[in-house]
């Protein structure tokens, strides 16, 4: 059998945490290992509990989501983020994706949609709730970047096309499907081009791409 998903849910509304935990806890590849109600409390947990999988709420007291996730991407790669929320500002949606979140699901969608969240990103793509993902293509289009990128980096052909379709949001299947590769492959260039960028998830790749021109608009 399987190893379970471990799974931790960083929220401070008690009510949609026990209903969160309630839903999950009724799958059989989910583990709910921990709970917290605030960010400062959740990096505590990392003392004793190394989860797959952390539930982040952004607006939480004492710490807030995005510094967590901050903190829990920088200390500990094999953790994945995904941001369960309200709010579905550009500019905070945006703050978690470069926090390193790996995916950003908003509280107003099907709660089945958390489950798909949680299975795709252990399959290691990253995903955004509907229209989430078209909001940060289009903050990333319309905002003149302040970030410096190294222009020098030299992709290959098969580099080149498997971040234009991140840029057209594209997961891993997809694009092994369309360029007639393994997933494995995809994925391992995938990481390569994330290593390459010094980013943490698609969408520092596809900031880079639309920043120095990679991707046409």
């Amino acid at each position: 059998m399987a190893n379970k998903i471990k799974i931790v849910i960083a929220e401070d509304h008690a009510l949609y945490r026990d209903g969160l935990k309630t839903m999950l806890s009724s799958q059989k590849d989910f583990d709910i290992i921990a709970e917290a109600d605030n960010g400062s409390a959740l990096i505590k947990l990392f003392e004793f509990h190394k989860p797959d999988i952390v539930l982040m709420d952004i607006n939480m007291p004492i710490l807030n989501g995005i510094d967590a996730t901050k903190f829990v991407t920088t200390h500990f790669n094999d953790t994945k983020v995904i941001a369960i929320t309200m709010n579905d500002e550009k500019s905070s949606i945006m703050d978690m994706m470069d926090a390193g979140a790996n995916g950003y699901v908003l509280k107003s969608e099907d709660k089945e949609e958390i489950i798909k969240a949680i299975n795709t990103v252990m399959n290691g793509d990253d995903y955004y709730s509907k229209n989430v993902g078209s909001s940060i293509i289009n903050l990333i289009k319309s905002k003149k970047s302040s970030e410096e990128f190294n222009k020098s980096i030299y992709f290959n052909e098969k580099e080149l096309a498997i971040i234009n379709y991140l840029c057209e949001e594209l997961n891993s299947d997809e694009i092994a499907k369309t360029m007639y590769l393994s997933k494995k492959t995809i994925d391992g260039l995938r990481l390569k081009i994330k290593n390459e960028l010094n980013v943490r998830n698609s969408i520092g790749i596809v900031k880079y791409a639309i920043k120095n021109g990679l991707y046409k608009i």
